[in-house]
């Protein structure tokens, strides 16, 4: 006898535990359209990309002059490999 209602109680414990997952995975869902809201347009991206785009734009004049005193030297050394027969 009891183990048939050991069996019934795991059955009703499942279902109620799947109908509580569900009911929780809803309202994470129900909550993204407002977290896409504040965190990714218009002024919360601006809040949440603030440190990194002002570094970014310190950096990224001397990256530009990095990058063209790396490519000047390139023309000439391939000017120098003598061509395959």
């Amino acid at each position: 006898m009891s183990d048939s209602c050991s069996k019934q109680s795991e059955s009703v414990d499942s279902a109620a535990l799947e109908g509580q997952i569900a009911n929780y995975i809803d309202a994470c869902r129900g909550r993204i359209p407002e977290f896409v809201a504040v965190n990714y347009a218009g002024r919360g991206a601006i809040d949440l990309n603030r440190r990194a785009f002002g570094t970014d734009v310190l950096v990224a004049p001397f990256n530009f002059l990095m990058g063209v005193a790396m490519a000047l030297p390139r023309p000439p050394a391939f000017a120098a490999i003598p061509p395959s027969e």
